[in-house]
């Protein structure tokens, strides 16, 4: 059995990317699972965020298109976010910082 030294309080987002970095793609896969069960109406920048991290671009992008839906004020501070590194050279990342009225 495998002791976790992961606190188990942390927000699912913040799990699904540990668990990702990890290898544990099952514990990775749960926590997105509930990110999106619980929070897919508010929070749709930071399953993006997790999709990208874990290399899932046509997800993330979606998730992308459906936080600016919901107005995400985290949308403004998306240049820089480290979590959609793994999305910045796919042309939809450019074209979105356009729509978004944000330099390139």
């Amino acid at each position: 059995m495998r002791r976790s030294v992961i606190d188990p309080e942390l927000p699912a987002a913040a799990l699904a990317a540990i668990y990702h970095a990890l290898g544990h793609t099952g514990d990775s896969d749960a926590q997105l699972a509930l990110l999106i069960r619980r929070y897919q109406n508010d929070q749709a920048l930071q399953i993006a965020e997790v999709l990208a991290f874990r290399g899932e671009a046509d997800e993330a992008f979606s998730w992308i298109d459906r936080a600016h839906g919901q107005r995400d004020a985290g949308l403004s501070l998306i240049k820089g976010d480290w979590l959609l590194k793994n999305i910045e050279a796919d042309p939809r990342y450019k074209a979105f910082l356009r729509r978004m009225n944000l330099p390139e």
